[in-house]
């Protein structure tokens, strides 16, 4: 199963806390991604704040939109030159609808939510299954560097490429993109790919998506563009 997928139906072993009294930050004791290595820590998250203090929450509807590849997008200072994220204040976990309808999906950058000041702390890991919308605003931070310098550095913990990675993964399974870009995307999963090989949590994802699409197209009889999806 895809790994934003994962997120949204895994029941009872990854708990859905967005409207719980209380975050889990979790912090890794190791590069793996894994969630037997993880310790976990509370913190109130944004909205949670917001709530506490009577505000209403903002996220009744979809208003966030995909930035198409090669397109420009700033988020908090940090240009983001090639696009192929989602910005905005909510995109729904759960594009068919369901329980999980009013939980923000995991990849979305919401320019609402608050991002620290100062050096970005780039041994800051997100645990699994991360989300924009749970992780601290320091977090953020590095996170937004991570993308803003070209979602290439692997000295970063794996959370950081993860997070990328739902988006293509969203955009791909849930949007129906041209051919054009598709073709766009797929190299894009293969250039992550050959960047964090090293991580079997990582290639296993990207190759359920990879092969996703592949019989996609074999069913409906419509080619993936000029792209050999696996090779």
């Amino acid at each position: 199963m895809f790994s934003w997928l994962k997120r949204i139906f895994s029941g009872s072993e990854i708990p859905d806390t967005t409207n719980e009294a209380t975050r889990k930050e979790t912090i890794a004791s190791s590069s793996t991604h894994s969630p037997s290595l993880h310790t976990q820590h509370a913190f109130l998250n944004d909205e949670e704040k917001l709530e506490r203090y009577g505000q209403s929450r903002s996220h009744k509807k979809d208003d966030a939109r995909w930035v198409l590849p090669g397109e420009k997008v700033t988020a908090h200072g940090f240009e983001i030159a090639d696009g192929m994220v989602y910005v905005g204040n909510f995109l729904t976990a759960a594009p068919n609808g369901g329980w999980n309808a009013d939980t923000p999906a995991p990849c979305l950058i919401r320019p609402s939510l608050k991002v620290a000041s100062g050096v970005p702390q780039t041994n800051l890991d997100l645990g699994y299954w991360p989300s924009y919308t749970d992780i601290t605003p320091h977090q953020r931070l590095t996170y937004l560097l991570w993308l803003a310098s070209g979602k290439s550095d692997t000295s970063y913990p794996m959370g950081y490429p993860f997070l990328y990675f739902y988006g293509l993964e969203r955009r791909l399974i849930a949007d129906s993109p041209s051919i054009d870009e598709e073709v766009l995307l797929i190299a894009e999963v293969k250039r992550l790919r050959e960047l964090f090989g090293h991580n079997s949590s990582f290639v296993n994802y990207s190759t359920e998506l990879l092969n996703f699409v592949e019989m996609k197209h074999a069913v409906t009889d419509v080619p993936p563009g000029n792209v050999t999806i696996l090779k």
